[in-house]
């Protein structure tokens, strides 16, 4: 089994850096469950190549590694709501419910609420349709979602307990294979969003994100190997483009024969060449999602 845990724990095979946020929350019913969620920069390892049980980082803590990273919102990069009946297989469905949850926490990092509202009722049906409705069935949360409609950081606690129910849920039922599915389509539209907005404003800051990130492909990649999916057609080909990905990654100039733990993450740059080739793997990856 793979476990993510910390480096102070155990001496393991290789680690990725992943930079997550404090989710906190300004209403005084969600102030204590806020801290229960909160992410601290961490570093962290995988135990066995063997595994099948991964552990991924939420796409809320990535849209905030973005973020943070500067990037803001750009009108129409997200992917259109109204391709929502285009997803009839139960693999174009699972990824995009995937999509669908960065391009909602992509929403809510940058204050976009009427946005938000229509990409949350997409992971509603989708989560219908997909049988993990369970998870999206209460109506306190769409009530306090609604209420809380202009305050981003009790949104964003709404959307960090959605994820602690999923994988609740998926865990429970021994479903735990499909968080690698479901995975893979919002970090795709993660890194569309970070190269989109960052080939259209050259706000060369972003490039630190998107290198952090290319750090966990070897987990993606692992996620999409095992389970009943792994002989799926369109899993098959999107691990082909994540392995090219990866070996690019792995020869930019600033990251080339460096061990992880040796990367000066705060000094992070790629060069123009890097990133209009990530931006092109990118893009071929995640029109083969969205364009069902």
């Amino acid at each position: 089994m793979i476990k993510i845990k910390p480096i102070l724990q155990s001496s393991l095979m290789y680690f990725l850096l992943l930079n997550f946020l404090m989710v906190s929350c300004t209403s005084s019913n969600n102030q204590q469950e806020a801290q229960d969620v909160e992410l601290d920069e961490q570093v962290v390892m995988i135990e066995d190549e063997s595994a099948t049980d991964i552990v991924f980082p939420s796409l809320l803590q990535i849209a905030s590694i973005f973020k943070r990273s500067g990037l803001d919102y750009v009108d129409g990069i997200t992917n259109d709501a109204d391709k929502l009946e285009n997803y009839e297989s139960q693999m174009s469905q699972s990824l995009n419910f995937g999509v669908y949850v960065a391009d909602l926490s992509y929403c809510i990092k940058n204050g976009q609420t009427q946005n938000a509202m229509n990409y949350l009722a997409n992971v509603k049906v989708l989560s219908d349709k997909l049988g993990i409705s369970s998870v999206f069935d209460s109506k306190d949360l769409y009530t306090t979602f609604e209420e809380n409609i202009d305050n981003q950081d009790s949104l964003i606690y709404v959307i960090a307990n959605l994820q602690e129910r999923l994988d609740d849920y998926l865990q429970n039922n021994e479903m735990d294979y499909l968080s690698a599915i479901y995975f893979t389509g919002g970090w795709v539209e993660a890194m569309h969003l970070a190269t989109s907005a960052m080939n259209l404003s050259q706000n060369e800051a972003i490039s630190s994100g998107l290198v952090e990130q290319t750090l966990i492909l070897d987990v993606i990649v692992k996620g999409l190997s095992s389970g009943p999916h792994k002989d799926n057609p369109l899993i098959a080909s999107i691990k082909e483009d994540l392995v090219k990905l990866k070996e690019m990654s792995d020869n930019f100039d600033f990251i080339k024969g460096r061990e992880i733990e040796d990367i000066p993450f705060e000094e992070i740059q790629i060069n123009a060449q890097e990133v209009s080739n990530l931006s092109k793997v990118i893009a071929q990856v995640r029109a083969k999602i969205v364009n069902g």
